[in-house]
């Protein structure tokens, strides 16, 4: 897919050199939760603390997560870190998945959200074309559903309808 990683630099948790001005920023921002110096510098060895606050502070770009842990587990630290945008209801999940006949395909939202509304699944399928789009990748989003053309009337594919009309908005 022409991804280029040879710029790539692996960290060590354990020998950054920025450990100690994440974990002193890491109290600053969850203090009111309890979070002191040494739970922080506990947190920043923990690649799914650390990835986020690297992201954070303009360090990563992004973060690559929920091979190894459950998405839910790494979403939870990354929305303790990483505030969500402006106008943004609720965080959602982009997965992407690089085919060799198809290129780059996004799937969202895969992990999150169980039973989204309407106006859910919209604010879900915009954002996910967004950052489709930010990676410089056309976007044109399909919303699935059992019965996207009526054939089998139900509430869920009614919603789904739905969805799409709010998103075309």
């Amino acid at each position: 897919h022409g991804i280029d990683l040879g710029h790539s630099e692996i960290i060590d948790p354990a020998q950054f050199d920025k450990l100690e001005e994440y974990a002193q920023d890491h109290v600053k921002l969850r203090a009111h939760r309890g979070v002191d110096l040494d739970k922080a510098r506990e947190r920043m060895h923990d690649p799914l603390w650390l990835g986020p606050t690297m992201v954070r502070h303009g360090d990563a770009d992004g973060m690559v997560c929920g091979v190894t842990r459950a998405a839910r587990k790494t979403i939870a630290a990354m929305l303790r870190v990483i505030p969500l945008a402006g106008g943004v209801r609720r965080a959602s999940a982009l997965s992407l998945v690089f085919s060799k006949t198809h290129g780059v395909l996004g799937f969202a939202d895969t992990a999150i959200n169980i039973e989204p509304t309407e106006e859910e699944l919209a604010e879900i399928a915009i954002l996910a074309a967004e950052e489709y789009a930010a990676l410089g990748l056309e976007p044109r989003v399909a919303m699935l559903s059992f019965s996207s053309y009526g054939g089998t009337p139900h509430p869920a594919s009614d919603m789904v309808r739905r969805a799409v009309d709010i998103a075309r908005i």
